[in-house]
């Protein structure tokens, strides 16, 4: 797997991207969830998949807005 943006080094002027395995992805995953934390503004829910993968980090989010609510679904 491969993790885009952090680099090993350079090779003719070009950065290789770092690999990663399955066990250290997870782990990398669960950082980012704790970095970006959930903090949402109030009357706004977030409904969230179970789907992680490298390009929806730690899953699919849909948005509830308001009562009644407004769905904001951006994928």
């Amino acid at each position: 797997m491969v993790i885009a943006g952090e680099t090993t080094g350079t090779r003719r002027g070009l950065r290789e991207p770092v690999r990663v395995t399955s066990a250290s992805y997870w782990v990398l995953m669960a950082e980012i969830r704790e970095a970006q934390g959930d903090r949402l503004p109030e009357g706004v829910e977030r409904v969230r998949a179970s789907n992680p993968s490298s390009l929806t980090l730690s899953g699919t989010n849909t948005y509830l807005l308001g009562e009644p609510a407004w769905v904001i679904d951006p994928g």
